[in-house]
Protein backbone atom coordinates (compact mmCIF):
# COMPACT_ATOMS: atom_id res chain seq x y z
CA UNK A 1 0.00 0.00 0.00
CA UNK A 2 1.39 3.51 -0.48
CA UNK A 3 1.73 6.11 1.71
CA UNK A 4 -1.18 7.29 3.82
CA UNK A 5 -1.64 11.06 3.37
CA UNK A 6 -2.87 13.53 6.21
CA UNK A 7 -3.87 17.32 5.35
CA UNK A 8 -4.97 19.09 8.89
CA UNK A 9 -2.09 19.19 11.54
CA UNK A 10 -4.07 21.08 14.23
CA UNK A 11 -4.81 19.97 18.00
CA UNK A 12 -6.67 17.00 16.90
CA UNK A 13 -5.50 16.14 13.66
CA UNK A 14 -1.91 16.42 15.11
CA UNK A 15 -2.35 13.92 17.58
CA UNK A 16 -4.10 11.59 14.81
CA UNK A 17 -1.07 11.78 12.38
CA UNK A 18 1.24 11.15 15.66
CA UNK A 19 -0.97 8.39 16.05
CA UNK A 20 -0.89 6.81 13.03
CA UNK A 21 2.95 7.23 12.86
CA UNK A 22 3.20 5.14 16.22
CA UNK A 23 1.28 2.48 14.25
CA UNK A 24 4.17 2.56 11.78
CA UNK A 25 2.38 3.42 8.64
CA UNK A 26 4.36 5.92 6.20
CA UNK A 27 2.74 9.22 6.33
CA UNK A 28 2.76 12.50 4.09
CA UNK A 29 1.67 15.31 5.87
CA UNK A 30 0.62 18.90 4.86
CA UNK A 31 -0.83 21.93 6.98
CA UNK A 32 -0.32 25.71 5.98
CA UNK A 33 0.76 26.19 9.59
CA UNK A 34 4.47 25.74 9.33
CA UNK A 35 5.33 24.98 12.67
CA UNK A 36 2.83 22.42 13.09
CA UNK A 37 4.50 21.14 9.71
CA UNK A 38 7.46 20.74 10.59
CA UNK A 39 6.59 19.01 13.80
CA UNK A 40 4.92 16.06 12.02
CA UNK A 41 8.30 16.08 9.52
CA UNK A 42 10.70 15.65 12.76
CA UNK A 43 8.64 12.58 14.13
CA UNK A 44 9.45 10.96 10.87
CA UNK A 45 6.22 11.72 8.54
CA UNK A 46 7.46 13.27 5.35
CA UNK A 47 6.40 16.82 3.63
CA UNK A 48 3.39 16.67 1.25
CA UNK A 49 4.12 20.11 -0.13
CA UNK A 50 0.08 20.46 -0.90
CA UNK A 51 -3.06 19.04 -1.54
CA UNK A 52 -2.61 18.14 -5.05
CA UNK A 53 0.88 16.72 -4.63
CA UNK A 54 -0.57 14.33 -1.46
CA UNK A 55 -3.62 13.07 -3.96
CA UNK A 56 -0.87 12.73 -6.62
CA UNK A 57 0.83 9.80 -4.44
CA UNK A 58 -1.41 8.20 -2.01
CA UNK A 59 -4.30 5.82 -2.24
CA UNK A 60 -5.88 6.89 1.28
CA UNK A 61 -6.01 10.64 2.31
CA UNK A 62 -7.17 11.38 6.30
CA UNK A 63 -8.76 15.24 6.70
CA UNK A 64 -8.67 17.04 9.93
CA UNK A 65 -9.73 20.83 9.76
CA UNK A 66 -11.40 23.30 11.31
CA UNK A 67 -14.30 24.25 9.32
CA UNK A 68 -16.79 23.24 6.24
CA UNK A 69 -14.90 25.92 4.03
CA UNK A 70 -12.18 24.51 4.29
CA UNK A 71 -12.63 21.29 3.75
CA UNK A 72 -14.83 22.16 0.71
CA UNK A 73 -11.82 23.91 -0.19
CA UNK A 74 -9.40 21.06 0.15
CA UNK A 75 -10.82 18.84 -1.79
CA UNK A 76 -13.16 20.70 -4.25
CA UNK A 77 -10.89 23.63 -4.97
CA UNK A 78 -8.68 24.44 -7.61
CA UNK A 79 -5.71 22.65 -6.45
CA UNK A 80 -7.57 20.27 -4.48
CA UNK A 81 -7.11 16.40 -3.70
CA UNK A 82 -9.66 16.05 -6.37
CA UNK A 83 -7.69 17.91 -8.82
CA UNK A 84 -4.95 15.12 -9.34
CA UNK A 85 -6.57 11.77 -7.78
CA UNK A 86 -5.15 9.31 -10.38
CA UNK A 87 -4.04 6.63 -7.30
CA UNK A 88 -6.48 8.51 -4.41
CA UNK A 89 -9.09 6.31 -4.06
CA UNK A 90 -10.41 6.87 -0.35
CA UNK A 91 -10.92 10.45 1.64
CA UNK A 92 -11.39 10.02 4.98
CA UNK A 93 -12.76 13.08 6.81
CA UNK A 94 -12.44 13.50 10.36
CA UNK A 95 -13.73 17.12 10.47
CA UNK A 96 -16.99 17.84 11.62
CA UNK A 97 -19.44 19.47 8.48
CA UNK A 98 -23.11 19.65 7.76
CA UNK A 99 -24.46 16.70 6.10
CA UNK A 100 -25.51 17.96 3.15
CA UNK A 101 -21.72 19.17 2.32
CA UNK A 102 -20.61 15.58 3.03
CA UNK A 103 -23.18 14.43 0.61
CA UNK A 104 -22.31 17.18 -1.90
CA UNK A 105 -18.54 15.91 -1.72
CA UNK A 106 -19.13 12.41 -1.95
CA UNK A 107 -21.07 12.69 -5.08
CA UNK A 108 -18.12 15.39 -6.57
CA UNK A 109 -15.49 12.38 -5.79
CA UNK A 110 -17.82 9.33 -6.87
CA UNK A 111 -17.49 11.31 -10.24
CA UNK A 112 -13.59 10.39 -10.19
CA UNK A 113 -13.70 7.00 -8.74
CA UNK A 114 -12.74 8.23 -5.41
CA UNK A 115 -14.50 6.79 -2.43
CA UNK A 116 -15.21 9.99 0.56
CA UNK A 117 -16.54 9.32 4.10
CA UNK A 118 -17.56 11.47 6.39
CA UNK A 119 -15.37 10.12 9.71
CA UNK A 120 -15.90 12.64 12.53
CA UNK A 121 -14.55 11.36 15.73
CA UNK A 122 -15.59 12.39 19.35
CA UNK A 123 -12.51 11.99 22.21
CA UNK A 124 -10.70 15.46 21.99
CA UNK A 125 -6.48 15.59 22.01
CA UNK A 126 -6.01 12.93 24.92
CA UNK A 127 -8.14 10.28 23.08
CA UNK A 128 -6.69 10.83 19.85
CA UNK A 129 -3.17 10.35 21.55
CA UNK A 130 -4.24 7.42 23.31
CA UNK A 131 -5.59 5.64 20.21
CA UNK A 132 -8.92 5.92 22.28
CA UNK A 133 -11.33 7.93 20.06
CA UNK A 134 -14.93 6.99 18.86
CA UNK A 135 -15.36 7.33 14.88
CA UNK A 136 -18.63 7.40 13.58
CA UNK A 137 -18.29 6.78 9.70
CA UNK A 138 -20.53 7.68 6.86
CA UNK A 139 -20.49 5.98 3.25
CA UNK A 140 -20.45 3.09 1.39
CA UNK A 141 -20.08 -0.18 3.02
CA UNK A 142 -17.20 -1.76 1.18
CA UNK A 143 -15.05 1.68 1.44
CA UNK A 144 -15.57 1.66 5.06
CA UNK A 145 -14.39 -2.23 5.50
CA UNK A 146 -11.19 -0.92 3.54
CA UNK A 147 -9.92 1.66 5.56
CA UNK A 148 -11.31 -0.38 9.05
CA UNK A 149 -8.26 -1.56 10.03
CA UNK A 150 -6.05 1.41 9.60
CA UNK A 151 -9.09 3.82 11.57
CA UNK A 152 -9.05 0.51 14.09
CA UNK A 153 -5.51 2.04 15.24
CA UNK A 154 -6.99 5.17 16.23
CA UNK A 155 -10.20 4.31 18.70
CA UNK A 156 -11.24 1.80 20.69
CA UNK A 157 -15.22 1.82 19.23
CA UNK A 158 -15.71 2.59 15.11
CA UNK A 159 -19.10 2.52 13.61
CA UNK A 160 -20.47 2.72 10.11
CA UNK A 161 -23.59 4.63 10.87
CA UNK A 162 -25.29 4.38 7.25
CA UNK A 163 -24.62 6.62 4.26
CA UNK A 164 -22.76 9.37 3.32
CA UNK A 165 -23.33 12.30 5.76
CA UNK A 166 -24.63 9.73 8.54
CA UNK A 167 -21.48 10.02 10.34
CA UNK A 168 -21.66 14.21 10.35
CA UNK A 169 -24.98 13.99 11.67
CA UNK A 170 -23.75 11.55 13.84
CA UNK A 171 -21.20 14.17 15.19
CA UNK A 172 -23.35 17.05 15.52
CA UNK A 173 -26.11 15.07 17.51
CA UNK A 174 -23.32 14.21 20.04
CA UNK A 175 -22.03 17.60 20.49
CA UNK A 176 -25.22 19.25 20.62
CA UNK A 177 -26.10 17.47 23.94
CA UNK A 178 -22.83 17.57 25.00
CA UNK A 179 -22.47 21.23 24.65
CA UNK A 180 -26.22 21.71 25.64
CA UNK A 181 -25.73 20.18 28.61
CA UNK A 182 -22.57 21.97 29.60
CA UNK A 183 -24.83 25.39 29.52
CA UNK A 184 -27.50 23.55 31.59
CA UNK A 185 -24.70 22.24 34.24
CA UNK A 186 -23.51 25.78 34.78
CA UNK A 187 -26.70 27.47 35.16
CA UNK A 188 -27.47 25.57 37.78
CA UNK A 189 -24.35 25.33 39.40
CA UNK A 190 -24.39 28.86 39.62
CA UNK A 191 -27.88 29.30 41.37
CA UNK A 192 -26.88 26.74 43.69
CA UNK A 193 -23.79 29.10 44.71
CA UNK A 194 -25.64 32.42 44.64
CA UNK A 195 -27.72 30.56 46.79
CA UNK A 196 -25.82 30.08 49.59
CA UNK A 197 -24.69 26.31 48.55
CA UNK A 198 -20.90 25.25 48.29
CA UNK A 199 -20.48 23.46 44.50
CA UNK A 200 -19.17 20.16 45.83
CA UNK A 201 -21.88 20.13 48.06
CA UNK A 202 -24.36 20.24 45.71
CA UNK A 203 -22.39 17.59 43.53
CA UNK A 204 -22.30 15.15 45.99
CA UNK A 205 -25.97 15.40 46.25
CA UNK A 206 -27.01 15.22 42.43
CA UNK A 207 -24.50 12.22 42.14
CA UNK A 208 -27.15 10.15 43.96
CA UNK A 209 -30.20 11.62 42.40
CA UNK A 210 -32.09 11.92 39.30
CA UNK A 211 -29.66 14.07 37.48
CA UNK A 212 -26.69 12.05 38.24
CA UNK A 213 -25.92 10.77 34.59
CA UNK A 214 -26.16 14.46 33.46
CA UNK A 215 -23.23 15.74 36.39
CA UNK A 216 -20.58 12.73 35.38
CA UNK A 217 -18.48 16.21 33.40
CA UNK A 218 -20.10 18.58 35.81
CA UNK A 219 -15.75 18.65 37.08
CA UNK A 220 -15.27 19.69 33.30
CA UNK A 221 -18.08 21.78 32.38
CA UNK A 222 -17.42 24.19 35.62
CA UNK A 223 -13.34 24.81 35.19
CA UNK A 224 -12.27 27.86 35.01
CA UNK A 225 -9.11 26.39 33.31
CA UNK A 226 -10.11 28.61 29.70
CA UNK A 227 -6.60 28.13 28.46
CA UNK A 228 -6.83 23.67 28.35
CA UNK A 229 -6.54 22.94 24.55
CA UNK A 230 -9.46 20.59 25.00
CA UNK A 231 -11.93 22.13 22.71
CA UNK A 232 -12.50 25.79 21.55
CA UNK A 233 -15.26 28.21 21.93
CA UNK A 234 -15.06 29.25 18.44
CA UNK A 235 -15.54 25.20 17.35
CA UNK A 236 -18.22 24.81 20.07
CA UNK A 237 -19.99 27.65 18.23
CA UNK A 238 -19.85 26.64 15.29
CA UNK A 239 -20.68 22.75 15.95
CA UNK A 240 -24.02 24.03 17.71
CA UNK A 241 -24.57 26.55 14.72
CA UNK A 242 -24.20 23.59 12.33
CA UNK A 243 -26.64 21.23 14.58
CA UNK A 244 -29.25 24.47 13.79
CA UNK A 245 -29.13 24.17 10.09
CA UNK A 246 -29.22 20.75 10.16
CA UNK A 247 -32.33 20.29 12.51
CA UNK A 248 -33.77 23.37 9.62
CA UNK A 249 -32.95 21.24 7.17
CA UNK A 250 -35.11 18.45 8.38
CA UNK A 251 -37.71 20.35 10.05
CA UNK A 252 -36.68 20.10 13.44
CA UNK A 253 -37.79 22.18 16.37
CA UNK A 254 -34.82 22.95 18.80
CA UNK A 255 -35.67 25.86 21.13
CA UNK A 256 -32.93 24.64 24.59
CA UNK A 257 -30.04 24.11 21.69
CA UNK A 258 -30.80 27.39 20.19
CA UNK A 259 -30.71 29.03 23.82
CA UNK A 260 -27.43 26.90 23.96
CA UNK A 261 -26.10 28.64 21.18
CA UNK A 262 -27.10 31.58 21.84
CA UNK A 263 -24.61 31.40 25.03
CA UNK A 264 -21.79 30.38 23.02
CA UNK A 265 -22.14 32.95 20.64
CA UNK A 266 -22.56 35.75 22.87
CA UNK A 267 -18.75 34.66 24.85
CA UNK A 268 -17.48 34.26 21.67
CA UNK A 269 -14.95 37.19 20.58
CA UNK A 270 -11.42 37.55 19.20
CA UNK A 271 -9.74 37.48 22.96
CA UNK A 272 -11.85 34.02 23.85
CA UNK A 273 -12.31 32.20 20.67
CA UNK A 274 -9.41 30.09 21.29
CA UNK A 275 -9.98 29.65 24.69
CA UNK A 276 -11.93 26.19 25.73
CA UNK A 277 -15.78 26.39 25.69
CA UNK A 278 -16.21 26.53 29.23
CA UNK A 279 -15.14 30.07 29.26
CA UNK A 280 -19.01 31.04 29.08
CA UNK A 281 -18.83 30.07 33.28
CA UNK A 282 -16.83 33.30 33.36
CA UNK A 283 -19.60 35.26 31.33
CA UNK A 284 -22.43 33.70 33.40
CA UNK A 285 -20.48 34.60 36.94
CA UNK A 286 -19.85 38.12 35.81
CA UNK A 287 -23.56 38.48 34.68
CA UNK A 288 -24.43 37.79 38.55
CA UNK A 289 -21.60 39.26 39.73
CA UNK A 290 -20.31 35.82 41.35
CA UNK A 291 -17.33 34.53 41.79
CA UNK A 292 -17.06 30.60 40.83
CA UNK A 293 -14.58 28.67 43.13
CA UNK A 294 -12.27 26.17 42.16
CA UNK A 295 -14.13 22.54 41.40
CA UNK A 296 -12.84 19.28 42.36
CA UNK A 297 -13.46 16.04 40.21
Amino acid sequence: MSDLGFVGLGAIGGAIAERLLIQKHSLRVYDINADALTRLVELGASNGQGCMEISAGCEIVFLSLPSPEVVEHVVLGQSGLLSQSKQLRYIVDLSTNPPQLSRKISAAAEQVGVNYLDAPVSGGRAGAKKGALSVMIGGSASAFEAIKPIVLGLGENIFHVGPSGSGSLAKLVNNQIFLSTSVVVQEAFMMGLKAGMQPQALLNVIKTSSAASMVKLAPLFLSNDVDRNIFSLEIAEKDLNLAISASEETGVSMPVTNAAHAVYKKSLNTETSKLDFCVTLRDLADSCDAVFPKFKA
